[in-house]
């Protein structure tokens, strides 16, 4: 039988785990929408499904957009009217996904 350890000392590094988000303004959330990168900033986040099937971007807890990950297809958008700051969130959301195609049966909500 094994006997438990004990580490003493300072152990540095950390491992990155790929589903880590990076911390930016909004106005760059557009580069890390465009490479499909999870990322949180101010009240507007990006992250992956534990399936990493699908790409969702939220405003505030709103998912306001999701990409399919393999097809790299657009496969829901709002675009209702919400707050202005929701608003400016879609205005960043969408120039973010200006290079993806939308899916065949792609759910959009309008105003």
């Amino acid at each position: 039988m094994r006997s438990p350890f004990s580490i003493f000392g300072g152990v540095k590094g950390k491992t990155q785990d790929r589903k880590e988000k990076v911390r930016l303004p909004n106005y760059k959330s557009p580069e890390a929408i465009s490479t499909l990168t999870a990322f949180e900033g101010h009240n507007l986040r990006a992250s992956t499904d534990n399936m990493d099937s699908y790409y969702t971007i939220y405003s505030y807890r709103t998912p306001i957009a999701v990409v399919h990950l393999r097809t790299k297809q657009v496969t829901f958008i709002d675009n209702r009217r919400y707050s202005v700051t929701t608003s400016k969130h879609q205005t960043l959301i969408r120039r973010g996904l200006e290079g993806f195609e939308r899916s065949a049966d792609v759910v959009v909500k309008e105003r």
